[in-house]
């Protein structure tokens, strides 16, 4: 028997909001999975199921990509089937693949449906995992054995890399050398799953695999539900393989979906007894009366009207209800319910909620990674079975990825997640299968930022989800991917570039810096501790600080990360997840107490008892129950761990983070003033500093890209704080960047001395900085400051909660918070004001962000020969390539048509004064297609041209508009024996001068205006 929540809160005297969205199926093909491999159909029970189903279009373009011998990637949601893509082109051709998952732990259903296709041509055995933790299980040398017979081997990122390093060290030490050497092809799957640092190390890995392990450039897979430059990885892949390679973009099935936010309980009679209430006490408050008078408005924000109410003396009943009532009754459902909560404490506590209220508590369980394997191996077997065998799932990550359980018919969200791409692959595990009739996502806000969304109801939750899924960037020359690679070639004694050499040479890793020329070089002492510290998830020893709780009886928790220990674990620091403090955190262990049995340890630790007692004095100023643990669960009290960030002042560099203070921020629960920002009803509450005194411990280095700009001091820096603040929030709604607020951080420099300073840098290293067009940024906040996002102040409040209580008390518009983000964004361009006769443009300084390409030929006649002189300029790096002969040089025609390439897949605009002459370059049918492909598309601008046509003159004043920019071309007069370098010079300058003259266009043609350029 299906049970539908609309029917349930109508039982229990629930309000919610819903909304019902009709399915969408992805296109099939006429073919099937037993066309390509019959022995499908006398297989295990997944390749039976199987093999009579048709296969989307995304699959069977990918298997045809695959057997021209391309490379794929595969863009596409969760639940597409992207895994059988690739594994059904293998099964069909016997090739040896390299498979990386994020962990295989999490990934084991996925691994599991591997091997039963696998087995279905009776070569079950030959998929190996292998891991860290699956070493333990075998001897050194049956574990090479084993590799070396597979024809599938599994395993993650972090192991690849430490062999990678085993590699280079000693090859006998490797255990995948072997079976490298004659690898196939390489799947990276979930590359969403690790951020920009991550997906960028992974290509560098790649790189090191096909250019010096294996025999042939292998095939390459990558599987993502999201990716911010799918062209330009595209780009890097072909140039790593040499093979092309296609972007093929998919959509995964879904069923009909209703969704529920659920606001209380009989909100309608709490609503009439605060009617009553305003009209006895006479509150003189518009804004509150046109709420209460409306039922549907009220019931979004009845939370915060009553706790308004309380704080004037006026008390009237809650409208609460125990989530554990509604989410109880489905174990009556004939699908699994699976529910999503914020930490494996508030897992543990609903579900033994839960039990209480069942009669067969075995149809509860927990799924966490504290739950032993064996055991979640169990439960989703159970949850598989039909009729399920469990109905009920609490969990916090694990069941986000690689497990697919078919009963799934609903997810509830206990609390919304921080990240839009984690809520997509929580709603991804249901409704998998046809013969569900309906799916239901239920959403509970149990937190101020829940509530934030939930107080316009299904639109709110619309808004969230419709918010820009957070992109993942792999940039071409991300220097961190670059670091990795020039170490293992200086390890392996391999020549390096000189580019590779000066990267080196300028982070101090090299032994004899003078060898810039390219070639074998020996690294220094930093050089070498910084190769052994390099891993795949955190700069640092690749083992964690072990951390014990202190409770009835100390257990073992999860150790932490070196960089967590400094930026989570200080003593004083709130533990949410443990519902804990910390208490002390050195080198060797982190120690916490169970916020259970803190009265009985207080003594123990003179901090906390000072802390306490100042939480203490704050409620009694505001006339409120002391109730520090409800008050630490409900978000009431918080903390957070002020550090410092030491990071370059331009570019890349050497970055580090100081722990220097613990604070907790307490926040009443009655004191309370009613904000209307741009037409949502937001609480502002009365709040409460508490800086602990505490000794801070430990310092995180890494590498990353960074800026510092320093601004004048009269500056107000609270408006720094804003508009630090709302830019993150902007390019995070950004379409065009949808940057992850973990992917990027700016800030003011809490010194301040001897100038306040704008802090930019990236927590990990992702080169996202190089993608950013800050006046691009500029113009977007004038744009979204005409229409805000609904959300905007929860969201800002997460980014920043300071910068979010600056705009509250100020009550500043989003407008206002958005030209301070602008003022910001124009101060970080460094853009340039230009007066071109009346007209004033501003240009932003040049960058490989931008996207354009500037490439001029010099053809210089002599008797003989003719001096061929080719240059380009993409925001960055300024090269040229000179060479003499009495023909067209094929040299040349090759080195034009890598250009053409790159502009293509890096979706670059190509701008240049020598149309004419590039014409002549591209005399082969390939040359000439690309050309024609540029003209079509109108990547292939001359801004002379259009500047003269838009303007409306016969001839430019280059020479005034060049000295106008700064670039002075020299005289085009070349000396005998001196010709080469003096056109290479002319040709770079007129390179860079085209350049900046498409910039001037763009912005002339924005603008719309046109000065006199005679």
């Amino acid at each position: 028997m299906r049970v539908r929540t609309l029917s349930l809160a109508s039982s229990l005297n629930l309000d919610c909001e819903w909304v019902c969205e009709e399915g969408t199926s992805p296109d099939l093909t006429d073919v099937r999975f037993s066309d390509i491999v019959p022995e499908l159909r006398s297989g295990g029970p997944r390749s039976r199921a199987l093999s009579g189903l048709r296969l989307y279009r995304h699959q069977w373009e990918a298997v045809q990509a695959l057997e021209k011998g391309l490379n794929v990637i595969l863009v596409s949601g969760t639940g597409s089937g992207k895994t059988e893509a690739w594994v059904l082109y293998s099964l069909a051709n016997g090739k040896k693949v390299l498979v990386l998952y994020p962990t295989l732990a999490l990934s084991a259903d996925q691994i599991v449906r591997i091997e039963d296709y696998y087995s279905s041509l009776g070569k079950g055995k030959a998929v190996v995992k292998v891991d860290r933790p699956t070493l333990g299980s075998f001897k050194t040398d049956a574990v090479r054995s084993r590799l070396l017979k597979a024809e599938v081997v599994i395993t993650n990122p972090a192991f690849l890399m430490a062999d990678l390093k085993r590699v280079a060290e000693s090859v006998g030490k490797s255990y995948l050398a072997g079976f490298l050497r004659e690898v196939d092809m390489v799947v990276i799957d979930e590359l969403d799953f690790y951020g920009s640092r991550g997906a960028s190390l992974l290509v560098a890995m790649l790189e090191i695999v096909a250019s010096y392990l294996t025999v042939r450039k292998p095939q390459v897979v990558i599987l993502t539900a999201t990716l911010g430059n799918p062209s330009e990885l595209a780009s890097i892949i072909s140039d790593i393989t040499l093979r092309r390679t296609k972007v093929i973009s998919g959509r995964p099935f879904k069923i009909r979906n209703c969704t529920y936010v659920v606001l209380g309980r009989s909100i309608e009679r709490v609503r009439k007894e605060v009617f009553r209430a305003i009209k006895e006490y006479g509150i003189p408050d518009r804004e509150l009366e046109e709420v209460v008078k409306d039922p549907r408005l009220f019931a979004r924000n009845a939370f915060v009207v009553i706790e308004y109410l309380r704080r004037k003396g006026i008390r009237v009943a809650l409208p609460y209800f125990d989530p554990a009532e509604l989410i109880s009754r489905y174990v009556n459902d004939d699908v699994v319910t699976v529910v999503f909560t914020p930490s494996i404490r508030a897992a543990e506590g609903l579900a033994r909620r839960l039990r209480e209220l069942c009669s067969n508590k075995a149809l509860i369980a927990t799924h966490h990674h504290l739950v032993p394997k064996k055991v979640r191996d169990v439960i989703e077997e159970a949850a598989r079975a039909t009729p399920p065998k469990v109905k009920i799932i609490v969990t916090v990550r694990t069941l986000l990825q690689g497990i697919d359980i078919g009963n799934i018919g609903r997810i509830v969200h206990y609390g919304l997640p921080l990240e839009v791409r984690e809520f997509m692959q929580r709603e991804g595990r249901k409704g998998r299968r046809r013969e569900l009739s309906e799916t239901e996502t239920v959403i509970i806000p149990i937190t101020s930022w829940d509530k934030a969304v939930a107080s316009r109801g299904v639109e709110g939750v619309n808004e969230y989800s419709r918010i820009p899924l957070e992109k993942v960037y792999v940039v071409r020359n991300n220097k961190y991917s670059a670091l990795f690679k020039s170490l293992f070639k200086a390890v392996l004694g391999a020549e390096l570039s000189r580019d590779e050499i000066e990267l080196l040479k300028t982070l101090n890793l090299v032994e004899k810096p003078g060898t810039l020329i390219g070639g074998v070089i020996k690294l220094s002492r930093h050089g070498i501790d910084v190769w052994n510290k390099l891993g795949f998830y955190e700069y640092g020893p690749p083992y964690g600080v072990r951390r014990a709780l202190i409770g009835d009886r100390e257990k073992e928790l999860e150790p932490a990360s070196r960089r967590d220990q400094v930026e989570k674990y200080q003593p004083g620091a709130i533990d949410v997840a443990e519902e804990a403090i910390v208490v002390s955190s050195n080198r060797k262990v982190i120690e916490e107490v169970s916020l259970k049995v803190l009265n009985s340890v207080i003594d123990n630790y003179r901090f906390l008892s000072d802390a306490l007692e100042s939480y203490e004095s704050f409620k009694v100023r505001w006339g409120e129950k002391r109730d520090f643990i409800s008050d630490v669960i409900r978000g009431k009290v918080s903390s957070y761990i002020k550090l410092r960030v030491y990071v370059p002042r331009e570019g890349f560099g050497e970055y580090y983070e100081v722990p220097y203070s613990v604070r907790w921020v307490v926040e009443s629960r009655s004191r309370v003033k009613l904000l209307n920002l741009n037409g949502t009803l937001i609480p502002r509450y009365e709040e409460g500093v508490i800086d602990l005194d505490v000794s801070t411990f430990g310092v995180y280095r890494d590498f990353t890209y960074g800026m510092v700009i320093e601004v004048d001091p009269a500056t107000n820096v609270e408006d720094l704080k804003v508009g630090s603040a709302a830019l993150r929030l902007i390019l995070r709604q950004s379409p065009r960047y949808a940057i992850s607020f973990r992917e990027l951080e700016v800030g003011v420099d809490p010194l301040m001395m001897p100038l306040p300073r704008i802090v930019v840098w990236e927590p990990e290293a992702s080169a996202v900085m190089e993608v950013i067009s800050w006046l691009d940024v500029y113009e977007e906040s004038l744009k979204l400051a005409r229409e805000p996002p609904k959300l905007w102040f929860p969201l800002l409040k997460l980014v920043d909660r300071d910068a979010a209580a600056i705009v509250a008390m100020k009550e500043l518009k989003w407008g206002d918070v958005a030209a301070l983000a602008g003022k910001l964004a124009k101060l970080l361009s460094r853009s340039e004001e230009l007066s071109l006769g009346s007209v004033k443009v501003l240009l932003e300084r040049p960058s490989r962000a931008l996207k354009v390409m500037a490439v001029e030929l010099l053809v210089i006649e002599h008797r003989d020969s003719s001096l061929f002189v080719l240059a380009w300029f993409n925001g960055d790096d300024l090269n040229a390539y000179v060479t003499e002969s009495s023909g067209l040089p094929k040299d040349l025609v090759k080195v034009f048509e890598g250009l053409l390439r790159e502009v293509i897949d890096g979706e670059l605009t190509l701008v240049t004064s020598s149309k004419d002459r590039l014409r002549k370059l591209a005399y082969t049918r390939t040359l000439a297609w690309l050309m024609e492909k540029l003209e079509v598309s109108r990547q292939l601008v001359n801004p002379y041209e259009e500047l003269k046509r838009m303007c409306g003159v016969d001839l430019l004043n280059v020479s005034r508009i060049s000295q106008e920019l700064g670039i002075e071309l020299p005289r085009a007069a070349f000396t005998a024996g001196r010709a080469r370098e003096e056109a290479r010079v002319y040709a770079e300058r007129l390179s860079r001068l085209t350049y900046r003259l498409y910039q001037v266009y763009i912005r002339l043609r924005n603008m719309g205006v046109c000065p006199k350029l005679r």
